[in-house]
């Protein structure tokens, strides 16, 4: 079964992930996990057994059973906190577990990532690196820009998904990265029976573009039809003739146009290549495609690595 992992930080931002991994655990057909990193660097080496307190001196053991009963308390109240936003996941009929762990935020998600072969990781941001907790941009944009699996980013403040996932948008630029944000965006579209917009951009002039009116056709027409194979081979011919599928050409600037398109159809997730120029939400890139796409629209991005 796949899996979705969830890192929370007991933020409100954090949290604003969790309606988002109920819209896509059910067409994904996936189990989440919830994890919490432990960073309070007082009780790193504080993490002790009863064997290892009876190993010291008086003084000492003193020390490390407080500093250990701290520690169970601590864990307590995670595991309530944890328990609390796996509510109401569980009562969808989603499959949660729980996990704690101490260390590096960016070094521990991407460990338990690989640990518990998460197929997608989900995190809310700003976009940027200005959080009192670890949920912050900085650390959603180092996961992203490490992590060799999908990452969806939900932006703060982002509208509450209303139910079901009904509209995906998939801009696609012909290369091979192209085929995983496919392959993703069609897994959602099949499970949702969502509506899948399909978008090819084109940078040609507004002269070439007017005067090309059948060659657009044409243009839509193959790349329908491209897609419809692509559906047809994933999950068969007859889904793919019931599948919802709409190709558009664009023309500008692709971020405009992605944007744009969005608007438009009031879509509910875009499906987006995680390339190195365009990945990054720092600010440093904050002409980037992605960080452009992420700040503009009212919809989360699944950003999605080549080979995964």
């Amino acid at each position: 079964m796949p899996t979705m992992l969830v890192p929370l930080d007991g933020s409100a931002l954090g949290e604003q992930v969790l309606p988002y991994v109920q819209l896509l655990a059910a067409p994904l057909k996936a189990q989440v996990t919830l994890l919490h990193v432990v960073t309070d660097p007082e009780h790193e080496y504080t993490i002790t057994t009863d064997n290892s307190i009876a190993l010291g001196n008086e003084r000492s053991m003193r020390w490390a059973r407080q500093q250990l009963q701290h520690w169970l308390a601590q864990r307590r109240e995670i595991e309530r906190y944890l328990d609390t936003q796996a509510a109401p996941l569980r009562a969808a009929g989603i499959e949660v577990t729980l996990q704690i762990e101490l260390g590096s935020p960016v070094a521990t998600i991407l460990e338990v990532a690989n640990s518990c072969h998460a197929n997608l990781i989900a995190m809310a941001s700003h976009g940027y690196g200005r959080l009192r907790r670890w949920a912050s941009g900085s650390i959603a944009d180092q996961v992203l820009h490490s992590a060799a699996r999908p990452v969806l980013l939900v932006r703060e403040g982002l509208r509450r998904p209303a139910g079901l996932l009904g509209r995906i948008l998939a801009p696609l630029d012909g290369s091979v990265i192209a085929r995983y944000v496919l392959a993703h965006a069609l897994t959602l579209t099949h499970g949702a029976g969502a509506e899948l917009a399909v978008l090819h951009i084109v940078a040609a002039s507004i002269e070439e573009y007017l005067g090309a009116g059948a060659t657009l056709v044409a243009q839509r027409s193959a790349l329908r039809d491209h897609v419809a194979q692509a559906y047809a081979a994933h999950f068969g011919p007859h889904s793919a003739a019931q599948a919802r599928i709409a190709a558009v050409i664009g023309l500008g600037n692709p971020a405009d146009v992605i944007i744009e398109e969005a608007a438009r159809r009031d879509v509910d997730l875009i499906v987006l290549a995680n390339a190195p120029d365009t990945g990054a939400l720092r600010q440093r890139t904050a002409g980037g495609m992605a960080n452009q796409i992420f700040h503009a629209v009212d919809a989360p991005l699944l950003l999605v690595p080549g080979g995964r």
